[in-house]
């Protein structure tokens, strides 16, 4: 890969996930700074331990509880303490675990999921959304599964979580368009974890992290100002199907 995001500083939330790692790798081969929040020190070390074979770009890990507001907004004024502004930020978060249906749902395993992943996708948002706003550029990224948008009864939670993703992708989009930031909504399917740097793998219809990776970089470069784009396993199922079922469900028109 070129190294086209040389001297960029992007900004990757989910980092420590397998598709997070997949993202960063393909980020730092392109020449880009990456700057990855992490909650554990031992998450830290299997990240570098992931991207030490990169020859490019460049890592900097923080350890950081994100869903602590307080801290999250401590993060935000280092970053620009250190680095400047952001040019690119992406939110690859794990969805919730499977889950009983919401009738039969823990209360605890509700809270879980506002705790982790719901307030988290929010103060992302919020905090980083925030400083592009204030330099009037940047592209901001939210990657959703689309197979936790379908309504299987051990997904009651994960169905829920990526509908509100995408419900805050539209309305943060709508709010930060007039200071010239581009948001864009992935949406990814039949992502497999064996071979991370692959692209699509022939006749069975997956997609790698790796291959997520370099759709976001492509998108950066393209200038697109659409909100809702996708990295589908082409082989498996049509892509327009995919689409339409993704686009009905949230009672839009297909994007042109």
């Amino acid at each position: 890969m070129q190294k086209t995001l040389t001297g960029k500083h992007v900004f990757v939330a989910g980092a420590f996930s397998m598709i997070g790692n997949g993202i960063v790798r393909s980020l730092m081969k392109a020449g880009a700074t990456v700057i990855a929040p992490a909650k554990s020190a031992q998450d830290i070390i299997c990240l570098k331990q992931e991207v030490e074979d990169i020859p490019g770009g460049r890592l900097i890990t923080l350890l950081v509880d994100m869903p602590d507001h307080r801290k999250a907004f401590e993060l935000a004024d280092a970053i620009v303490e250190e680095l400047g502004q952001l040019e690119l930020a992406i939110v690859a978060l794990e969805p919730p675990s499977p889950s009983a249906d919401l009738t039969s749902l823990p209360i605890l395993s509700w809270h879980k999921m506002l705790d982790e992943h719901l307030t988290l996708f929010f103060i992302c948002g919020r905090i980083i959304l925030d400083l592009m706003k204030q330099n009037r550029h940047g592209m901001y990224i939210s990657v959703s599964n689309t197979d936790h948008l379908e309504p299987r009864p051990w997904a009651a939670l994960s169905n829920l979580y990526a509908r509100f993703e995408i419900e805050m992708a539209k309305t943060f989009a709508r709010e930060t368009a007039c200071y010239g930031i581009r948001y864009l909504h992935l949406f990814v399917n039949n992502v497999t974890y064996d071979f991370p740097d692959h692209s699509y793998l022939p006749g069975k219809g997956l997609v790698s992290p790796g291959k997520i990776g370099e759709c976001i970089v492509q998108q950066y470069l393209s200038g697109s100002e659409e909100l809702f784009h996708w990295c589908l396993g082409k082989e498996v199922k049509n892509d327009m199907n995919v689409k339409e079922a993704v686009m009905k469900m949230l009672q839009e028109e297909p994007p042109r």
